[in-house]
């Protein structure tokens, strides 16, 4: 895939799948050896697999029913695209996102996102 066929690719996700909780899309656009970097969970816990971003969805979208996602910048260059958003609904935070796509699938991912915590 081109840097922007990756670009779009994240566009679709954030708006689809984390914005509007189309998580049929999870499956189509997630690797199967999935992981989620992040220091967002004071667990430790991470995210694998298309089914634990299923679930991390699902849980968004139960604390924050008004959850929504803007893109604010994007840059990309080989197989990684960095993707600089703003959360908002019940709260507004920003952050960073930094993923990393092989064969037309995102499979790993780095997120940080100063103060936003999930419980």
């Amino acid at each position: 895939m081109t840097v922007e066929e990756n670009k779009a690719l994240l566009l679709r996700v954030i708006k689809e799948a984390h914005s509007e909780g189309d998580l049929d899309l999870v499956d189509e656009i997630y690797a199967p050896d999935y992981v989620l970097h992040t220091p967002v969970f004071p667990t430790g816990e991470e995210i694998r697999g298309p089914e634990g971003i299923k679930q991390l969805i699902s849980r968004q979208q139960a604390a924050f029913p008004s959850l929504g996602f803007t893109v604010d910048d994007q840059i990309a260059e080989g197989d990684k695209v960095v993707t600089r958003y703003t959360a908002s609904g019940a709260y507004r935070s920003t952050g960073i996102i930094i993923s990393r796509i092989a064969d037309g699938k995102i499979v790993e991912e780095w997120v940080e996102a100063p103060g936003e915590q999930m419980q």
